[in-house]
């Protein structure tokens, strides 16, 4: 009888082990979490009147569901660096099944004239063809440029820690049975 109990304390701990990893890999899978550095320059103004910045880059990190439609979400942002003003909050929005992504501040597809705003599209799968629009405060005008360089890459994984204490669970779990095996095959 003792036997089958501890068979069954080992299938126990050895599925915590397997499910634990499993779960992170499953959790993981359905976000996806990008680096996004970008060059913007040559810019053009909509009314005469040189740019502000000539050349504005910065990046940030995004982290999305690539199945589902977000419209001028601002969670999952973090704005690493930017090199012009910038006064809203940084929000994106992006189509299932699309590899088109626009960021920005105060709704994504459009600036405010004379507000520290901008907008910028670009795509995730390589295409060049990608823009950056902006506005500085106090100033009638805005700037766009089709010159715009973007790196996409996946910045360092970091461990999730649930499924880390899981896995720590099942592998003590795994100690103990060993451990209640030698001290019943201990001479008394």
């Amino acid at each position: 009888m003792e036997g089958i109990q501890r068979m069954r304390l080992m299938s126990l701990a050895v599925a915590l082990l397997f499910g634990s990893l499993l779960g992170a890999h499953g959790a993981a899978a359905a976000t996806v979490t990008k680096l996004i550095t970008f060059t913007a320059t040559d810019f053009s103004g909509s009314n005469p009147g040189a740019a502000p910045v000539g050349t504005v880059t910065g990046s940030f990190t995004l982290t999305f569901d690539p199945a589902l439609g977000q419209t001028n979400q601002t969670s999952g942002i973090v704005m690493n660096a930017l090199n012009i003003n910038f006064a809203y909050a940084p929000q994106f929005t992006h189509s299932p099944g699309s590899d088109l992504m626009a960021f920005g501040g105060n709704g994504v597809y459009g600036i405010v004239y004379g507000t520290s705003d901008f907008f910028f599209a670009f795509w995730l799968n390589g295409r060049t063809d990608n823009q950056f629009h902006y506005t500085q405060a106090g100033i009638n005008n805005s700037w766009h440029s089709y010159n715009v360089a973007v790196t996409i890459s996946a910045p360092a994984v970091t461990p999730i820690p649930g499924s880390v204490i899981m896995m720590l669970t099942a592998l003590g779990g795994l100690g103990g049975v060993g451990f209640m095996r030698r001290r019943e095959a201990a001479p008394a």
